[in-house]
């Protein structure tokens, strides 16, 4: 059953028509969206540390792009090549790095990031606690984990 929630959940973005879509009205800034915007991209800003950043299930960038032009190295990860597509058509000419990978098997040695971002992503998936773990390994001592969950009901 949890790899029947896990698969469908990674299925879900790998259609370009419906990613346009989502790009479309996940940058929309009107109604709640500016406050979720506003929100979740100033969190990010405020606690990024260092200068490694990994961007989990980057999708559009939403997350991480502003932080391209304070100077920060940014790597997103998705499942999902249509999304990767979207992101590096926002980057636009900024240098990020980008690359087709599972959540729960980072692709990359111990330590490697200073933060590591994740938006909308924990929620979807009932393995969570593994996907901690798996996310704090990536990360060097004293770095950061930003990440969001809707309620607490989530977490029990």
């Amino acid at each position: 059953m949890i790899k029947d929630i896990i698969d469908s959940k990674t299925k879900a973005w790998t259609d370009p028509g419906k990613v346009s879509w989502y790009t479309t009205q996940i940058t929309a800034n009107r109604g709640t969206n500016t406050l979720k915007n506003n929100t979740e991209i100033g969190f990010i800003d405020r606690y990024a540390i260092g200068q490694q950043v990994l961007d989990v299930c980057i999708g559009t960038g939403r997350g991480s792009l502003q932080l391209l032009d304070k100077g920060y190295s940014v790597t997103g990860i998705d499942s999902s090549q249509a999304m990767l597509d979207a992101c590096q058509k926002l980057a636009g000419d900024r240098p990020i790095t980008l690359q087709q990978a599972d959540l729960a098997n980072l692709p990359f040695p111990d330590g490697n990031f200073d933060t590591l971002i994740a938006l909308n992503v924990l929620v979807h998936f009932p393995h969570w606690r593994d996907v901690l773990s798996e996310w704090s390994r990536a990360v060097k001592r004293g770095g950061r984990l930003v990440f969001d969950v809707y309620s607490l009901d989530h977490v029990e």
